[in-house]
């Protein structure tokens, strides 16, 4: 598989000079745009940069931080490095008070040739908070607010809030096949720290919840776990950054045996992701889109009922259905579609060769508690969510891709907007 990503401060980043760079990301990963020069670097053994971040989204609030990364390249191979290191740290704030909403610090170091045995080892320690986290109710016919509840927008806000901190060890090895396929296998070594007030939403359903909804709900006190990681990947794009045609497919198996504190229950998840990419008019049009399938089984922390993957928002955020909040909608089976038209606007100069995009997008999709849930907590019609909206994408270089995207939806508050890097998907 191509080695060249998005998140290039091992590779591209290291091997330009920094002369005006911007960094934007993403709540759950970071995506770091490279600096620009007239030409590239001359190769040494060991090199350094760094970059400051800004960005942020109607989620979370607005921040930035700062990411500094080490790599030594690869003597004998241009597109790969022995070894690559990146420490980064963000916050984002809320327009109410200055204390951060969330909170992201983490170490990533990559070793792509393990005692020579083709084998990739990643290892990546980190600490991650989230203030606020939204529980509105399980289900996908959870209501925002509703009768006798306080008003979610109002001055009693905070019975819909929660918040998730956690520190995290990923260990993971990686091999590839082929030009198109690779197989990753790791874990996952986590301790959560929840406070989740008695006068909560999410408390008083775990109290006061029906007998199914109550199985539902665990791991809202400070609990640890360890969970396995299978995952198989094939890519057949001609672009990582910016692809043109080609389809990227994923499948990833997760296995947590079980954990301490509240959490000591064996839990598991399945999810398939098919991305594909077609190009129209020598590509200055490009068809893009998304299916993804994500299934939980056995009782899986509160937290993980609201993602997809292992990391992303599922039912909102910007890598979801863009417009609808960050874990606004909570349950163990999800399906979401992403369709969107990348059509290209501008071609132009500036520090680098940079092109405009504009992106009109549709995303779609459904919930359900769990296999079998009953009708009061899922529906009994076709309860598909989705959102409307557009978006100006910058693509730097051919190497990074700033996005600013708004998405409209019946469940937005009033709209999304989302200022990150890379592309939706």
């Amino acid at each position: 598989m191509r080695r060249r990503t998005a998140a290039g401060p091992g590779t591209t980043l290291a091997r330009r000079s920094l002369l005006c760079t911007l960094c934007l990301f993403a709540p759950l990963s970071l995506v770091c745009a490279p600096a620009f020069a007239q030409g590239p670097a001359p190769k040494q053994k060991t090199q350094w940069a760094g970059v400051p971040i800004v960005g942020g989204n109607t989620d979370f609030g607005w921040g930035g931080g700062g990411l500094l990364s080490v790599t030594r390249p690869s003597p004998t191979d241009e597109h790969s490095n022995e070894w690559s290191a990146e420490l980064a740290a963000v916050a984002m704030f809320g327009l109410e008070t200055f204390e951060p909403r969330f909170q992201d610090y983490y170490l990533k170091t990559v070793f792509d040739d393990v005692l020579g045995s083709g084998l990739r080892l990643t290892l990546r320690p980190s600490f991650n908070q989230v203030v606020g986290v939204n529980y509105y109710g399980l289900g996908n016919a959870s209501v925002r607010g509703g009768a006798g509840r306080p008003n979610p927008d109002g001055t009693e806000r905070t019975y819909y809030d929660y918040t998730h901190a956690d520190a995290t060890l990923r260990v993971f090895f990686g091999h590839d096949f082929s030009h198109h396929a690779r197989l990753s296998a790791g874990a996952i070594l986590t301790y959560a720290w929840m406070d989740v007030a008695a006068d909560s939403r999410l408390a008083e359903d775990a109290r006061e919840g029906s007998s199914e909804v109550r199985s539902q709900l665990t791991g809202l006190e400070d609990h640890a776990f360890s969970a396995f990681v299978w995952s198989l990947e094939f890519d057949s794009r001609d672009d990582e950054v910016n692809p043109h045609r080609g389809l990227y497919q994923t499948t990833t198996f997760t296995f947590a045996p079980g954990g301490v504190g509240s959490l000591n229950e064996t839990w598991g998840r399945g999810a398939f992701v098919l991305r594909g990419f077609q190009g129209f008019f020598k590509d200055r049009i490009v068809l893009a889109g998304r299916v993804m399938f994500d299934a939980l089984v056995g009782t899986p922390p509160v937290y993980e009922l609201s993602r997809f993957d292992n990391f992303s928002n599922a039912f909102g955020g910007e890598k979801g259905i863009r417009g609808i909040e960050a874990q606004r909608y909570y349950g163990k089976v999800k399906l979401l579609a992403n369709v969107e038209t990348r059509i290209k606007v501008a071609k132009y100069h500036l520090l680098a060769d940079q092109t405009l995009f504009f992106i009109p997008f549709f995303d779609f999709g459904r919930l359900w508690t769990d296999f079998g849930a009953s009708e009061e907590l899922d529906g009994n019609g076709v309860g598909l969510k989705y959102s409307l909206g557009a978006g100006l994408h910058v693509l730097f270089d051919d190497s990074f891709v700033v996005a600013l995207d708004a998405g409209w939806s019946p469940d937005a508050q009033p709209v999304g907007i989302y200022l990150t890097s890379g592309h939706a998907f």
